[in-house]
């Protein structure tokens, strides 16, 4: 079988590293040879199928930060000589460009892979960003989460482009919402707190609701550079007893079978997992109509409502419409959203389209 390399930053933290984690587990026990080279292992990592190999290229985040860009890019190829990859398969840009940079002349096929809107990547623009783009010039393949993000890049590179969706966890898949209360009014979010996710906009929302529903209740799961400006925001709109910040959960299945509905206020996504993950569960959802992801989930007003980036008065106004729904009505629309969802995005169809990308390289 062939060795299948992912190289990435981490196994902690967002949905790039989530996703790793599931392919990588489950292409080691389709049984390919699998690594993940990474720069150092973290605490509370994604957890991996025991026979899947992770190289660190230094022994810890603080020695990685102390290594100059050349050590590191050298780090990286005294590790891909090594491992000898079949296919190696990256993610996120910083990572993408070392990686690239020190694969070369080493004849190994690399897949490149978006996580995030193309668009909106901070380093386009710069000497840096100039060399992310030449990482899709010159991969074999190009992996997409949707149709959407191909017209970013030029023709040549769309052609050698495939859209594979992210894979859904089976946690969330095999755990099903079965209570639906119209009478409760609990709200969860997840997501990192940064400003991409635009909580904001959810909190403001929060606040014209509460008016009419004195018990509406937020919670938001996730950690980031600016939880303490969101807690101290929360404050001064003096939503202290309808809002709070629940930090990190590896759990969010039971969490969301426990709430009546999920949101997302992000000003843009890649192809957003936690979205999908509440969906699978049959939680009704409501999400930004942003680019990319929300739209390829949500269809509005069927399985769950798009709004307008940064419109908190139509945000508030979909909040309450969920809210008025009968429980039988909550349960319709859950359980479409997650007929939907597990379609397009369930591991196995994830998985198949992956393998038949590496088999053909």
């Amino acid at each position: 079988m062939k060795h299948v390399v992912f190289a990435i930053g981490s196994l902690h933290g967002g949905g790039a590293e989530r996703v790793v984690s599931v392919w990588s587990s489950a292409l080691a026990q389709k049984g390919y040879r699998v690594s993940v080279l990474v720069y150092s292992r973290m605490e509370n990592e994604y957890p991996l199928d025991e026979s899947v190999t992770v190289v660190p290229i230094a022994s810890s985040m603080e020695a990685c930060d102390a290594m100059s860009k050349v050590q590191r890019l050298r780090a990286f190829r005294v590790a891909l000589k090594k491992l000898k990859p079949s296919v190696l398969i990256s993610f996120l840009p910083e990572i993408q460009v070392y990686v690239a940079l020190a694969s070369f002349g080493l004849r190994i096929p690399r897949v490149e892979t978006i996580r995030n809107n193309p668009w909106r990547v901070s380093i386009l623009g710069t000497k840096f960003g100039k060399l992310w783009l030449w990482c899709f010039k010159t991969c074999r393949a190009l992996i997409v989460q949707s149709e959407d993000q191909k017209p970013f890049f030029s023709e040549a590179v769309q052609k050698k482009s495939i859209v594979i969706p992210n894979p859904i966890n089976s946690l969330y898949s095999e755990h099903v919402k079965d209570k639906y209360d119209a009478a409760s009014h609990k709200i969860v979010a997840a997501g990192r707190l940064s400003a991409q996710k635009n909580y904001k906009m959810m909190i403001d929302a929060i606040k014209l609701v509460s008016h009419e529903y004195e018990d509406v209740f937020l919670e938001i799961y996730g950690t980031g550079k600016l939880e303490e400006q969101i807690s101290s925001y929360i404050k001064e709109q003096g939503l202290s007893s309808n809002i709070s910040l629940m930090g990190r959960s590896n759990e969010l299945y039971r969490v969301y079978q426990n709430a009546d509905l999920y949101m997302m206020s992000s000003d843009y996504e890649g192809m957003p997992n936690a979205l999908m993950e509440a969906m699978a569960i049959g939680l009704p959802c409501i999400s930004t109509d942003c680019k990319t992801g929300p739209r390829d989930l949500i269809d509005s007003g069927t399985n769950g409502y798009l709004v307008p980036c940064n419109d908190v008065t139509v945000l508030a106004e979909k909040i309450k419409t969920v809210f008025g729904m009968s429980s039988e009505e909550q349960q319709i629309m859950g359980q479409r959203a997650r007929e939907k969802v597990t379609r397009l995005c369930s591991e196995e169809n994830s998985l198949n389209r992956l393998i038949d990308l590496i088999e053909s390289i």
